[in-house]
């Protein structure tokens, strides 16, 4: 999926215009599936929720008991401002919602505008590996690079200001995924706002498990 701007839209100069896009509910990023913003010059692709929307979550990833082996291409997630804002203070748990998967799932160069109750990206599998003959295990890896992750203050009708602050920025539980060394890999991260006083960094070092 290659998001662009509308031909419609015409850039500010000096600043980046916002080219919307609505979804009504979560997207599932399928084997090799991507979602890539169109680096036009001028333009911030930005997905958001429309008030109708349905989920606990923006964009799905894997299963929850099963790693489906034969699905090893990878899916990128890149160069998108994901901008929840129907659902805020409630209705979602994270932005991108991982479960079991056998490929490596990239999230690099984007904007995450948070205020989900868990975290930007929950990545939770509690499956034990059991490789099928003739099929090759390649994950879950997850790659979460360069992505910029700040809070924003909403003001409501009467007046008052608040900001939404998660439980965790990234939230990763693999209790059954041993042995595989490059799973995790984090790297080039900034967070901005309120979240940077909260969280002061995200790790360096692969871990199976953490909570940040």
């Amino acid at each position: 999926m290659l998001l662009s701007s509308a031909p419609s839209v015409s850039p500010v100069p000096g600043k980046k215009s916002e080219s919307k896009h609505y979804i009504n509910g979560p997207i599932t990023l399928k084997n090799g599936h991507e979602i890539i913003g169109a680096p036009d010059d001028g333009f911030e692709i930005v997905i958001e929720d429309r008030v109708t929307f349905y989920g606990e979550e923006m964009i799905k990833i894997g299963k929850q008991n099963s790693f489906t082996f034969p699905e090893i291409r990878d899916s990128r997630i890149k160069l998108i401002t994901f901008k929840p804002m129907n659902a805020c203070g409630g209705g979602l748990n994270s932005i991108i919602d991982a479960k079991c998967f056998n490929r490596k799932l990239i999230v690099e160069d984007n904007k995450f505008i948070f205020h989900q109750r868990e975290a930007v990206l929950l990545l939770v599998c509690s499956q034990s590996i059991q490789p099928i003959k003739g099929f090759a295990f390649t994950g879950p890896i997850l790659k979460f690079t360069n992505n910029v992750i700040t809070s924003e203050t909403f003001i409501f009708t009467d007046g008052i200001r608040r900001v939404f602050l998660p439980e965790t920025v990234l939230l990763v539980n693999l209790p059954n995924v041993k042995g595989e060394s490059d799973t995790l890999h984090f790297s080039g991260n900034t967070l901005s706002g309120k979240l940077a006083r909260i969280f002061h960094k995200l790790p360096r070092i692969s871990r199976r498990t953490l909570s940040l």
